[in-house]
């Protein structure tokens, strides 16, 4: 499990002192966790028991029935760490004792008893955990792979790289539109991820898709006479998710964010909007500069507002969707950039 959080919460029942009562005296202990086991659990010591417990990993409540194999899995994530040096054995000599297929002679070793310990092996046998660790899992997918290269094969394929995209065709197709999605949840929602994010991040990329569908849009396009980028679109629709949000969020008396990703998305497509407003492209040796982001964040929402992106090495050009073909040409030329 890959874990970045984990919380407690427990509702104790104090400790009750008779003697102080009967005096009319209202003491209640305060009660503290007890560190006298600095290597395992601390105790919640001044209670008879706790009444209630809600344990939270990665903010997300684990049921009362997973509690158990929860805590097992991190115990045993922990034994793991330290499993070599104990037995006093090293990650290359398993290996090495795997791929001799020395197991099946030797039942009775410390290697085949240690690989059983560690799910390699069962029943003399490699387990899935035990072929993947030796680069020897010989399941359907190995077919799979050689359906796929012997179709690409008999129908031919060209390995010659391409020197530009245009992300105005290529956002038509749905597997590209799920990656523009995937692309802005990953370098915009790294620190607060939600189950709706990218749903609604697919949401606003289709509603782009439908704009540059719309047979106006078009016209202006085939004529090189675009008048607007789809950011209006985009900020009113992240405008209205941030809102709403906000609202949920008070509700649960979170702490609000003015720095989130929703409002990194709407001041960088803002400035998108107001770069391309002065010109018609954008180099990638500027773009730190001109947004104050890196250029993971911007060029999905490039990609996203339907830009011409053309490479030469490790420089790239943006070209605002729409611009003539001849204009393309001279921003090309003059940026040394090659245009077939």
């Amino acid at each position: 499990m890959d874990i970045y959080s984990v919380k407690i919460y427990f509702c104790t029942e104090f400790f009750d002192n008779d003697e102080v009562k009967s005096n009319n005296m209202s003491y209640y202990p305060l009660n503290y966790l007890d560190f006298t086991n600095p290597n395992g659990e601390g105790l919640i010591i001044n209670t008879y028991n706790a009444k209630n417990v809600a344990v939270y990993i990665n903010d997300v409540l684990i049921p009362t029935d997973k509690l158990m194999y929860i805590y097992h899995l991190l115990r045993r994530r922990k034994y793991y760490w330290s499993w070599y040096d104990e037995n006093n054995i090293s990650k290359n000599e398993i290996m090495d004792y795997l791929r001799t297929n020395s197991f099946y002679k030797e039942d009775d070793s410390k290697l085949y008893f240690l690989c059983e310990e560690m799910n390699l092996i069962y029943k003399g046998e490699l387990t899935l955990a035990g072929k993947s660790l030796t680069g020897r899992e010989n399941m359907g997918s190995n077919k799979n792979i050689d359906y796929i290269l012997d179709e690409v094969l008999l129908r031919g394929y060209d390995d010659k790289s391409n020197e530009s995209n245009d992300f105005l065709l290529l956002i038509q197709k749905k597997e590209f539109k799920d990656l523009i999605a995937l692309e802005l949840y990953e370098y915009y929602f790294w620190n607060e991820r939600h189950e709706f994010d990218l749903q609604l991040l697919k949401e606003i990329v289709d509603s782009v898709c439908n704009y540059f569908n719309s047979p106006e849009v078009m016209r202006q396009i085939e004529v090189g006479v675009l008048q607007t980028l789809p950011s209006a679109i985009i900020i009113s629709m992240v405008t209205t998710i941030w809102s709403k949000m906000k609202k949920l969020r008070n509700k649960k008396n979170a702490i609000l964010d003015e720095e989130n990703s929703w409002m990194r998305i709407e001041r960088n497509i803002r400035k998108i909007d107001k770069e391309f407003s002065n010109h018609d492209y954008i180099l990638s040796d500027d773009m730190e500069r001109i947004f104050e982001a890196s250029r993971e964040e911007i060029q999905p929402l490039l990609k996203l507002c339907g830009c011409k992106c053309f490479l030469n090495k490790k420089r790239s050009i943006w070209i605002k969707a729409g611009t003539k073909e001849e204009r393309i040409r001279e921003i090309l030329k003059n940026n040394k950039f090659k245009y077939k």
